[in-house]
C-alpha cells in the first residue's frame, strides 16, 4: 500500500515541513525527480551505488509500516543470488549515505531520523500549499526514470506512488494559482496555473484558471488565445466545446453583463475562499 501517516512515530522527524528546506537542516532528502540526492548540513552526500539502494529508501519512507527483511528481499532483490544478503548491501549504502545520526536497523526494519529532517515527498503530502510550493522537485515523479523490471512488485508500487504524489502536487499548483489569483497576482498565477496546464492540457478547470490569471496579468490577448487553444483542443481531442465559463473567462466584463445571475464558476468561487483564509491567517 501506498501511505505518508506513519511519519512523526516511525521516523522521528520532528522538523518543519517547509518546502525549501534551510541550511540549518541537518539532513534533506530529496526523492522526486531524477536525480535523488541526501543533503547534509547544505552539503549533498556522494551517492550510493546502483537504484535499488534509492529504490529501497524511497520504500521505507512513505509506507504505512515497519517491512520485515524477508518482505524487502523479496520485493527488490528476488532476482538476486542472495536476497538477503543483497538486502543488507544495500541497507550498509543506505546507513552510509544517511549518516550517524540517523538509524536504519532491526527485524522489521525500522528507519529513524534525526530531528529536523526535510523529505520532500513528506513536505508535499503533509504539509499546506504555502509549505510545499517551493519543494525543488514539485511537480517531478518520485524516481523520475528510473525503473525495476525484475521487480513487479515494486514498479507497481511505484506507478501507484507516483500518481498518488502528481495529483498532491497538482492540488498544490491549483491551490497557489487560486490564491495568487485571489490576491491580484496575476504574473505569479500565470506560472502556476501554465504548469498545471502542461501537465493536464485536457483539465478544463486548469485551463480557465490559466485565461482568468492572464486577465489578472493585465495581458488580455494571451487570455484570449490561451481560451482559442483550448476550444481547438477540445474540439480535436474530446470532439466538444469547454464550457461557457471558460467561453467568457477572457472578458470577465462582457461576462457580467450577459449572464448578471449565473452563479460563480468554481475557479472564482475557491478564490474568494483562499482570498477569505488568506485574510484569517492574516489577522
Amino acid at each position: 500500500s501506498w501511505s505518508m501517516d506513519r511519519r512523526s512515530v516511525m521516523l522521528s522527524v520532528t522538523g518543519r515541513l517547509n518546502g525549501r528546506p534551510s541550511m540549518a537542516e541537518p539532513l534533506a532528502i530529496h526523492l522526486l525527480g531524477p536525480q535523488p540526492r541526501v543533503v547534509k548540513a547544505g552539503h549533498p552526500q556522494p551517492p550510493p551505488r546502483g537504484r535499488k539502494a534509492w529504490a529501497l529508501l524511497a520504500y521505507l519512507l512513505t509506507t504505512e509500516s515497519a517491512p520485515s527483511r524477508e518482505w524487502l528481499a523479496e520485493l527488490l532483490f528476488s532476482d538476486a543470488d542472495d536476497p538477503l544478503n543483497a538486502l543488507s548491501w544495500n541497507l550498509s549504502q543506505l546507513r552510509r549515505l544517511l549518516g550517524p545520526e540517523s538509524s536504519l536497523a532491526g527485524e522489521p526494519v525500522v528507519l529513524r531520523l534525526p530531528p529536523g529532517t526535510f523529505v520532500d515527498v513528506h513536505a508535499l503530502t503533509a504539509g499546506t500549499w504555502r509549505q510545499a510550493i517551493d519543494i525543488p522537485g514539485l511537480g517531478r515523479d518520485l524516481l523520475e526514470g528510473k525503473s525495476f523490471p525484475a521487480c513487479a512488485a515494486f514498479e507497481a508500487w511505484l506507478l501507484a506512488g507516483r500518481r498518488h504524489l502528481a495529483g498532491a502536487a497538482e492540488g498544490v499548483l491549483r491551490e497557489a494559482a487560486r490564491a495568487k489569483l485571489s490576491v491580484g497576482d496575476g504574473a505569479r498565477a500565470v506560472e502556476l496555473a501554465s504548469r498545471l496546464v502542461a501537465a493536464n492540457p485536457l483539465d478544463e478547470d486548469a485551463q480557465e484558471l490559466l485565461v482568468r490569471a492572464y486577465v489578472a496579468s493585465g495581458d488580455r490577448a494571451a487570455a484570449e488565445n490561451q481560451r482559442d487553444a483550448c476550444v481547438a483542443l477540445f474540439r480535436r481531442e474530446l470532439g466538444i466545446d469547454p464550457g461557457v465559463s471558460l467561453l467568457h473567462a477572457a472578458d470577465l466584463e462582457q461576462e457580467q453583463r450577459s449572464i448578471p445571475d449565473r452563479p460563480a464558476t468554481r475557479t472564482v468561487t475557491a478564490a474568494r475562499l483562499e482570498a477569505g483564509l488568506g485574510a484569517l491567517d492574516a489577522g
